[in-house]
């Protein structure tokens, strides 16, 4: 692992050393102790809460990285580590190949294997209880040649249509949470010599809109699911499009420095305080696509490595301060023509189904700060980041979660309390380099139980984390056996 040091560790570290010198020339014992930090719950953030989760493809793959029909094994372990996560919002891609083979976007196959393996993932999150995000994606070999005049035709925005009515009104899915059309059209593939700018993509999202419309559709639309333009996106469609969206996202794949800088949290705040201001009907804003810088095949920290689990848990803590509605990691298990972005890979290759070290990281988050609860972003000290989540029972786990993160090269002793909050019995899960509890499956659990000082009000929780480790505290510890 690399050891990071903020400015504030190296200045502390630096203290240190002085110390000890004097100490061992005045013939006395220096002992340092860590910082002690008294840190009480803000305002919650604005936002309703979505949840954190996963962007998942839903197809078997195998070793050569070719889409198969799902095999009992990897469909076993696939269900068996959602049922663990239990993400709040998951996104799913739909290919129009899968159901229009021809590309003629007229004559539709709606039991091709494909569309059966895409079926048995929405039935289980439907029985799950759980919700996702739909949207079709442009492929040059699944789908028609990227091309302006096809995506802002009506026939493209018809066989959406065709689409959605097949899930929602002939399959009955009714956990679809909203549909978002032209995934990334802002990036260079969606821009052939005639271009596809912002017009070309105001007249398909209009174009959609008809087509839903048309069809007697009410399921949501998201946007504007851009990947390259950054976040101002949100705010330009929120301006532009004002009432079109029910919720706005886009994709954020920051880099390393840019967490450690908490540079997200701050960009975040000012696209949610923005899209708030110009869409008067203060709809969610939230990231679709999250990782660290290129996670698809050579990410800067390697996504099997401790540092992108740690990476990826302070990006959550920010962006649950920044005021969003949620965040979809970027992804699963791996994806599509050989990608290797999950926490495990289904296909076999890069470590196969192996956890990676961001599943408990990811895995907890997901759990313990579920859809419903209350965010709050707590004050913190330097090098150090806290956000806390009330859930009201019947939303799932009831009580409190603490997610904190210190990337420093010290230890930091910080005692948590919340307004009107009585305490409790907290489990405790550390994140750190130098082991973590799992059971047989790989699954996290408690590293030990901690109280609050008394239960009554105003009674608080002393915690340590330590250096460049992050600390998640829940009351709730519904573990499963497996």
């Amino acid at each position: 692992m690399r050891r990071r040091r903020s400015a504030r560790g190296r200045l502390l570290a630096g203290a240190c050393v002085v110390v000890l010198v004097i100490a061992l020339v005045l013939g006395i014992r220096a002992i340092i102790l860590p910082s002690t930090f008294t840190s009480v719950g803000r305002a919650p953030t604005g936002q309703a809460w979505l949840g954190f989760g996963v962007n998942e493809y839903p197809q078997d793959r195998n070793r050569a990285g070719a889409d198969i029909p799902w095999t009992s094994s990897a469909w076993a372990l696939t269900t068996l580590r959602l049922a663990f996560l239990r993400p709040g919002l998951t996104r799913i891609n739909v290919y129009l190949g899968w159901f229009n083979p021809s590309g003629n976007l007229t004559t539709f196959d709606w039991n091709s294997w494909q569309m059966r393996n895409l079926y048995l993932v929405l039935s289980w999150y439907s029985a799950s209880g759980l919700r996702v995000q739909i949207g079709m994606w442009h492929d040059v070999v699944k789908g028609p040649p990227d091309s302006p005049t096809v995506y802002t035709s009506m026939a493209w925005a018809d066989v959406q249509a065709a689409l959605m009515q097949r899930l929602v009104k002939v399959d009955g899915y009714r956990n679809i949470y909203g549909y978002a059309g032209l995934n990334e059209w802002d990036c260079k593939y969606m821009h052939p010599p005639a271009g596809f700018g912002w017009k070309a993509w105001q007249t398909a999202t209009s174009n959609l809109r008809t087509a839903f419309a048309t069809a007697g559709l009410s399921t949501a639309l998201v946007g504007p699911d851009t990947g390259c333009s950054g976040t101002s996106a949100d705010l330009h469609a929120a301006r532009d499009e004002a009432g079109t969206f029910e919720a706005y996202e886009d994709h954020y794949y920051p880099t390393e420095q840019q967490i450690l800088s908490d540079d997200v949290e701050s960009a975040y705040a000012r696209v949610v305080s923005g899209v708030d201001g110009a869409d008067l009907q203060h709809p969610p804003v939230y990231i679709s696509e999250m990782g660290v810088s290129n996670p698809d095949y050579k990410p800067d920290p390697p996504i099997a490595s401790y540092a992108y689990g740690l990476d990826m848990f302070d990006y959550a803590v920010q962006v649950l301060r920044s005021g969003a509605a949620g965040a979809m990691a970027w992804c699963l298990d791996g994806f599509d023509s050989g990608k290797n972005c999950g926490m495990w890979n289904i296909s076999g290759n890069d470590g196969g189904t192996a956890l990676r070290p961001w599943f408990y990281a990811w895995s907890l988050l997901c759990r313990y700060f579920p859809p419903g609860a209350t965010i709050y972003a707590m004050p913190e000290p330097a090098g150090v980041r806290i956000a806390a989540a009330r859930i009201p029972a019947g939303t799932g786990p009831s009580g409190w979660t603490f997610a904190i993160v210190n990337r420093t090269s010290n230890a930091e002793t910080l005692t948590l309390a919340m307004p009107g909050w009585r305490g409790g019995t907290f489990s405790e899960y550390a994140y750190t380099s130098s082991g973590r509890s799992v059971t047989a499956t790989g699954f996290p659990v408690p590293s030990r139980k901690i109280s609050s000082a008394s239960g009554k009000p105003g009674s608080d929780l002393s915690v340590t984390v330590p250096p460049d480790s992050a600390v998640l505290l829940t009351t709730e510890a519904g573990i499963p056996a497996a």
